[in-house]
């Protein structure tokens, strides 16, 4: 018997470290979706000693990326701890290859994918919030041109000391980032396009986190509502499966030439 399940992807188009924090708070708050993070999986399994754990920590040191394989592995044993979880992939999958890869997994655990939300922002925007980074080194203090610039221009509140730009978000490394993103991204965009009608659903994150928030929140409430409906179907169906099987069956003639069954013979001498 198949079990039903669902899971439902969300995608941040480099919206900014801060902005995907805050739509992450938001996710978590529905208690009914497992929420998996690609990137906090990587992060805590290299704290742990294990083989795997190292083998991940070793890319981190080297700023690699982690292989498909290591990732998929880490994915399979955090859905082993709750296999009937409902669950919302977070920054998943990054490449045409991992999309592929993913399907493949819920096929292996019968799950059903419900959706795939793409959080667009338009490349002048997430330039500007990219760019915008600064800290202020000696304390860690973060700030963002766009939307928590500093009081000063270019001062730390408190101290009054310049802010820095922090490592790999000056222009240039920016654009080289968002074009690979690009290169990578619209094969999956186009993969899942074709896949099924209307299983991608694009939103406009060019918004607040609270207006972004409630186009993910309308689109979750009619994943629910398609999967409480697949539920009740695969339940009827399990009552119609049972009745067949509770019912009678009548017994059968015996053929010319077959001798009766065990009881039959004795009725008809009776007779």
């Amino acid at each position: 018997m198949c079990h039903i399940d669902w899971c439902s992807r969300v995608r941040n188009n480099y919206s900014s470290k801060e902005y995907q924090s805050e739509i992450r708070v938001h996710v978590r708050s529905l208690l009914i979706f497992r929420h998996i993070s690609s990137g906090e999986l990587i992060k805590l399994e290299a704290t742990n000693s294990s083989e795997i754990g190292k083998q991940i920590q070793s890319f981190v040191d080297e700023r690699k990326l982690i292989p498909d394989e290591l990732m998929f592995s880490i994915i399979k044993k955090k859905l082993s701890e709750n296999p009937g979880a409902k669950c919302v992939f977070d920054g998943l999958p990054k490449t045409l290859d991992q999309a592929k890869k993913l399907d493949e997994l819920f096929e292996e655990k019968n799950k059903k994918l419900y959706a795939v939300l793409y959080i667009n922002v338009p490349e002048p925007v997430l330039m500007d919030r990219m760019t915008g980074h600064r800290i202020h080194t000696s304390s860690g203090r973060t700030y963002n041109l766009v939307y928590n610039p500093p009081k000063e221009d270019n001062k730390d509140d408190e101290t009054k000391e310049d802010l820095e730009i922090p490592k790999g978000c000056d222009e240039e490394t920016v654009k080289t980032k968002l074009a690979d993103f690009k290169k990578d991204m619209d094969p999956v965009i186009t993969y899942f396009k074709e896949k099924e009608k209307d299983l991608l659903k694009e939103l406009d994150g060019n918004q607040s986190v609270d207006e972004v928030w409630k186009l993910i929140e309308q689109e979750m409430a009619s994943v629910t509502e398609a999967y409480n409906k697949d539920v009740e179907a695969f339940k009827e169906k399990e009552v119609e499966l049972n009745k067949d099987e509770e019912a009678p069956k009548d017994e059968e003639a015996p053929k010319e030439g077959e001798a009766p069954k065990q009881g039959e013979g004795e009725q008809n001498a009776v007779d």
